[in-house]
């Protein structure tokens, strides 16, 4: 005689083993790593530059250059030795730029001078419209 022991219920697999241990591998893994920069991690963000130098560079003679802006090492900028402000500069970049708007601008930056101070002098060149500018190096 068979005997009935009702309807088989169906095989589950049983995940609560498997995510209880990866919760415990989550949380081991967020103590023991440390979020906040130690002082030497900030320096990985620096740039390290060696700025190049110029070994091919057209030579080109004083006279060719209708305006010569020097840039010294504070930053402050000259015009055919004359130190002049900024407002001073953007007056003469904007009379040549009237007057001859292919004439040739030479920019004489000093070794140790910032870049910003070369950046701006470029920037002021290229809003009067002065397309046709050099920086001499040595």
């Amino acid at each position: 005689m068979k005997i009935e022991l009702g309807e088989s219920e169906p095989e589950d697999i049983d995940l609560t083993a498997l995510i209880d241990c990866v919760f415990l591998l989550l949380i081991f893994f967020m103590v023991t790593t440390s979020f906040r920069r130690s002082q030497s991690d900030e320096r990985v963000f620096e740039l390290l530059l060696n700025l190049p130098v110029a070994t091919a560079a057209t030579l080109t003679r004083p006279q060719d250059a209708a305006l010569i802006i020097g840039i010294d090492v504070e930053g402050d900028t000259f015009i055919d030795g004359e130190l002049v402000g900024r407002a001073g500069l953007h007056q003469h970049i904007q009379a040549l730029a009237r007057q001859n708007p292919s004439a040739h601008v030479r920019i004489e930056a000093d070794a140790a001078a910032s870049h910003q101070a070369l950046v701006h002098v470029l920037d002021l060149c290229q809003f009067a419209g002065l397309w046709n500018v050099g920086v001499r190096t040595r």
